[in-house]
C-alpha cells in the first residue's frame, strides 16, 4: 500500500475468518488487504501457528489452545477466555494471544512502523461480550496502539457506517441489509428519526426466514422474504452479504430487489469496510454530526464520585452516558480520607435521577487519613451492568500496598 502516515484501518473477525481494510484517500473508499501478496485472497483464517522460530503467526490452526483441564478450543473462543491458556509449550493470557493475532494481521499491510502509521483502528465482530471486550482492550495496549487510536463496534454499527458513507441517492430513503446464510436469511433496516437533533439512527431487525436448499425453491422463498421485508417501507438502498447468496439461483429474487429503482450492492466485505469508514469518520471527517447511532448497546446512565481536587470539592465523572458500553471505561487513583468505603453517584440521563451507591472496602488495613491510595477501574459488563474494581496501593514504604482487590457490580 502507498500510505505510510495517518492510515485508517478496519478489521472484521468471526469464528472462521478475518478481513482487513485500509482507507484509500485517492479512491475515497476502503480497500481490502490481501492475505498473500498479489492475490485476490482477502480472508485469512482465525487461527494461529508457530513458525520455525516459535513465533505465533496466522495459519491454518495447527497450533491448539487448551484450557487448564486440557480442553482444546478454537482461537476465536480462546480470545474470550479469562484464565491463562496452554499454546504449544507456552502458557499465555488470552489477551496476549489476541494481541499476537492482531499484530500479525496488521503486518499484512507491510507498514514500516505500524503503530506510528495507524491513526485510527476499528475492530468489528458480530457480538461483543464482556470477556472478549476486556481482552481486546488489553490486546490494543499490548500491540502498542496509542490511547484513543483503537476502538471496537459490532456488525450492525459497521452496517450503519457503511450505509451512511454511500452517495446520497442510495440513502435518501431507508437502507436495508439482507444477511443470507446457507440455511436462513435475516433482514435489517436503518430507521432514522428526524424529531430531534442529532437524528438518532437505529439498526432494527425486520424479519428472518428459512431458505430451502433446492435452487428454484430457494429463489422463491427469498423473493417472498424480500417482498415481505420491504413492504410499507420506502427503501432506496439494499446491501446483501453472507455466504448463502448466489447470483446463479437468485433470478426472481434479483428482480424483487431492484423494484422501485432501488440500488443494490452485494459483497462479503461490508462489515470490514464499515469499520474502516468508522475509523476515518471518528478521527477525521466528522460528517455524521447531524446523526447519532442508537442501539441497545448504548450506556443510558453516567457514573461519578465527589472528590477534592486542588483543595476544592469536585464531581469527577467516571463513565458518561451515550456511548457504547464496550467503549465506556474510566479510572483514576486517589487517597481516601479515613473511610473504608467509596461512594458513587449513578445518573440516569432520561429520568434525571441520581442514585447513591456505597462500596465497602472490607479488609483495608487501618491507616491514618490520606495514607491509603486506591486505584479505581470502571468498565461495563453490558449496557445494563457497571463493573467497579478498586485496588489497594498503600502509601509508599510507610504503608506497603496489599494489592487487595474489591469488585462491585451496579445494575442500571
Amino acid at each position: 500500500m502507498n500510505e505510510v502516515r495517518n492510515v485508517m484501518v478496519g478489521m472484521a473477525m468471526d469464528a472462521d475468518s478475518c478481513q482487513l481494510a485500509y482507507f484509500d484517500r485517492r479512491a475515497e473508499e476502503p480497500m481490502l488487504v490481501p492475505y498473500k501478496t498479489a492475490t485476490n485472497v482477502f480472508r485469512f483464517p482465525t487461527a494461529l501457528d508457530a513458525d520455525e522460530e516459535g513465533r505465533l503467526v496466522i495459519g491454518k490452526g495447527e497450533l491448539r489452545a487448551k484450557r487448564e483441564d486440557g480442553t482444546v478450543i478454537p482461537f476465536f473462543e480462546a480470545f474470550s477466555e479469562e484464565e491463562p491458556l496452554s499454546v504449544g509449550t507456552a502458557t499465555m493470557e488470552p489477551a496476549e494471544l489476541l494481541a499476537a493475532f492482531i499484530g500479525e494481521a496488521v503486518a499484512l499491510m507491510r507498514l514500516k512502523d505500524p503503530m506510528r502509521s495507524i491513526a485510527g483502528f476499528i475492530f468489528t465482530t458480530k457480538e461483543l461480550k464482556a470477556p472478549f471486550v476486556r481482552n481486546l482492550r488489553k490486546a490494543f495496549g499490548l500491540c502498542g496502539f496509542p490511547r484513543g487510536t483503537a476502538g471496537m463496534q459490532d456488525y450492525m454499527e459497521s452496517f450503519y457506517y457503511y450505509a451512511y458513507s454511500q452517495p446520497e441517492d442510495f440513502r435518501r430513503g431507508e437502507v436495508m441489509l439482507f444477511n443470507v446464510g446457507e440455511e436462513e436469511a435475516e433482514s435489517w433496516a436503518l430507521e432514522e428519526s428526524d424529531d430531534v437533533r442529532p437524528h438518532p439512527v437505529k439498526s432494527v431487525k425486520v424479519e428472518e426466514c428459512a431458505l430451502p436448499a433446492r435452487p428454484h425453491e430457494r429463489d422463491e422463498a427469498f423473493q417472498r422474504f424480500i417482498a415481505s421485508s420491504t413492504e410499507n417501507r420506502k427503501v432506496t438502498g439494499i446491501l446483501i452479504t453472507g455466504d448463502g447468496f448466489g447470483t446463479d439461483w437468485s433470478v426472481r429474487s434479483q428482480q424483487e430487489l431492484v423494484k422501485g429503482r432501488r440500488r443494490v450492492f452485494y459483497g462479503d466485505s461490508l462489515f470490514v469496510k464499515g469499520a474502516c469508514y468508522a475509523a476515518i469518520e471518528r478521527r477525521e471527517r466528522h460528517r455524521f454530526r447531524t446523526r447519532v447511532y442508537d442501539s441497545d448497546q448504548i450506556l443510558k446512565a453516567g457514573l461519578g464520585m465527589d472528590m477534592m481536587l486542588g483543595g476544592n470539592p469536585t464531581y469527577y465523572p467516571l463513565l458518561r452516558p451515550g456511548v457504547n458500553w464496550f467503549e465506556a471505561a474510566g479510572g483514576c487513583e486517589f487517597l481516601i480520607d479515613g473511610k473504608n468505603e467509596l461512594i458513587f453517584y449513578l445518573h440516569r440521563g432520561e429520568e434525571g435521577k441520581r442514585t447513591n451507591y456505597r462500596m465497602p472496602l472490607d479488609g483495608l488495613p487501618s491507616r491514618p487519613p490520606k495514607t491509603s491510595r486506591i486505584r479505581l477501574s470502571v468498565t461495563c459488563e453490558n449496557a445494563g451492568t457497571i463493573r467497579i474494581q478498586a485496588e489497594d496501593l498503600g502509601f509508599g514504604e510507610l504503608y506497603p500496598a496489599t494489592h487487595k482487590v474489591w469488585t462491585e457490580m451496579i445494575e442500571i
